[in-house]
């Protein structure tokens, strides 16, 4: 593809030698132009008008002078007078292309741009520039060793040729530059267009590309493939988020599955819509993918009921077989309580550090029998848990009447759970009772150290600073508890008696300590 520096000086000299029409009236302006713009004749000597001061401030640091720009802000709506929505720009002409095309030169000539947003140069049209035009922009990072992030958002063109050779610019930027970060969002690329970043990739060992995001981006299932070259092809990758599954078929599955089974640098997985196909395949088993540790799932569309039991057993196979999972988070996932409490049950068993929930969903019978069956945190083989965090973030009308409680029941021997996050939960609106069970798990559970209750009403009526006061007490009888577990002494079940401590100016606080502590051993 031919260079656009050539061109865009020939260019410039053209437009800069921009003469009168023989009858000495001034070209048409295209009927685009700010009305303003329109009326601006050049200096009797033959100067360029001046630049606004928002362009004039905008090339500067694009060149370098004055604070550096490490990415496009409102840029758009800076230069729209000279960028104008409707029009392209190879059809302008004047003192509005002039500016345009000195801007462009800018951008190509940049060397401090850190994050690159394509949409924010052709206003989401890539049509906007020729091809030419493009390469002169991005020729430029090709061996950037500033820009770290490139992304695609919301774009649309008009014909797969414009934005294969788009694809291919950008392939050649992967290739030899430093970009750690590339996100394609909601922009349908064809297979080629794949096919032409992967040759970006594909047996560059120095490629530093460690995060991938594909969201809702390719039109055609028989991308898959080059989908997986990337991911394959990417050694030092370390997060992949994957979004619009549902529409994927079997052989879709089958590929991408193999490809994340075979990547052994992948330690963060994202998946939005249709994600039980990919994770029974590609995590779960024997042979599932060992690398990655922390698992975000989101289902934003609804299942029916063989979908979300599937995907309940899914999850369960997942936890039960794969010991590399340390952080899992479930967002706007639906189940059946049945589901959920066999969910419950294998959490405590397995391995994970961070276990976050945000709107739980149940579907079938919500009355108060079905109250137990949920989070159990006490695990099929009893065993003591290994959580450290617990994020529930569900709405009031989700809820079973008496869920709260019977979950700090099962709180109240758990030793491993630190940290407990209730944010813009909605359960506690006008439950007395559930705040009165929290502070009663807290007289006898010295192990939890953080409760955020941001976004609900305990944090504006008092409750929330009564939750910390608990929490501080706790602090403090757990440095008293510490005596006794240095000496390795065992409790047995609770019983009456009298301890006397002589000459302690603590006296009082340890006899308050040692009975919470007699009454843990005692649950």
């Amino acid at each position: 593809m031919e260079g656009l520096g050539g061109s865009i000086e020939s260019h410039f000299a053209e437009l800069a030698t921009w003469e009168m029409h023989s009858s000495g009236e001034e070209p048409e302006l295209p009927r685009e132009v700010d009305a303003e713009l329109a009326t601006q004749e050049m200096h009797p000597s033959g100067e360029e008008p001046e630049l606004p001061r928002e362009i004039k401030d905008l090339i500067q640091r694009l060149e370098g002078k004055g604070k550096p720009l490490t990415r496009f802000t409102n840029f758009y709506e800076v230069c729209k007078e000279f960028f104008p929505e409707s029009a392209l720009l190879w059809t302008l002409t004047g003192w509005q292309s002039q500016v345009c095309l000195r801007v462009l030169e800018a951008i190509g000539n940049c060397s401090t741009l850190k994050y690159l947003q394509l949409a924010e140069i052709c206003g989401c049209d890539i049509s906007k520039l020729t091809n030419t035009e493009w390469d002169g922009v991005l020729r430029g990072f090709r061996s950037s060793t500033i820009l770290r992030d490139m992304s695609l958002y919301f774009l649309k063109w008009s014909s797969d040729t414009e934005v294969e050779s788009l694809c291919l610019q950008l392939g050649r930027i992967l290739s030899t530059s430093r970009v750690t970060h590339l996100t394609l969002c909601s922009c349908r690329l064809s297979a080629r267009c794949f096919l032409n970043l992967a040759s970006g990739l594909r047996g560059n060992s120095d490629s530093k590309l460690k995060y991938l995001c594909l969201s809702n981006a390719w039109g055609d299932l028989s991308a898959a493939k080059h989908v997986a070259d990337m991911i394959n092809s990417a050694p030092q990758i370390k997060a992949l988020r994957l979004e619009g599954l549902d529409y994927w078929d079997e052989e879709t599955v089958g590929i991408v599955s193999q490809a994340l089974i075979h990547n052994s640098s992948l330690k963060e997985l994202f998946l939005v819509d249709g994600i039980a196909d990919l994770l029974q395949k590609a995590l779960a088993g024997d042979d599932g993918n060992r690398s990655i540790e922390r698992l975000h799932l989101w289902q934003m569309w609804p299942l029916d009921r063989l979908g979300m039991d599937r995907l309940g057993d899914c999850l369960r196979e997942l936890l039960t077989s794969n010991p590399s999972l340390k952080e899992v988070t479930l967002k706007n996932l639906e189940m059946s309580p049945e589901k959920w409490h066999q969910l419950g049950e294998v959490i405590p068993d397995n391995a994970i550090d961070i276990f976050s929930i945000f709107n739980m969903k149940l579907s079938g019978a919500t009355n108060q029998n079905r109250r137990g069956t949920i989070l159990s945190m006490n695990g099929k083989s009893r065993e003591t848990s290994i959580l450290k965090t617990l994020t529930l973030s569900v709405g009031k009308q989700l809820v079973f009447k008496g869920l709260w409680k019977y979950l700090f029941r099962c709180l109240r021997g758990n030793t491993s759970l630190t940290h407990l996050d209730f944010t813009h939960s909605e359960f506690f609106e006008e439950d007395e009772e559930a705040f009165k069970d929290l502070m009663g798990l807290l007289q006898v559970n010295l192990t939890l150290e953080e409760i955020d209750v941001r976004g609900t009403l305990w944090e504006t009526d008092g409750k929330a600073a009564k939750i910390q006061e608990g929490l501080r007490q706790n602090r403090k009888r757990a440095v008293y508890m510490s005596v006794f577990k240095d000496a390795k002494l065992t409790f047995g079940d609770a019983k009456a008696g009298r301890l006397f401590l002589c000459g302690s100016p603590r006296a009082g606080e340890m006899r308050s300590a040692i009975s919470i502590f007699a009454s843990m051993y005692a649950n």
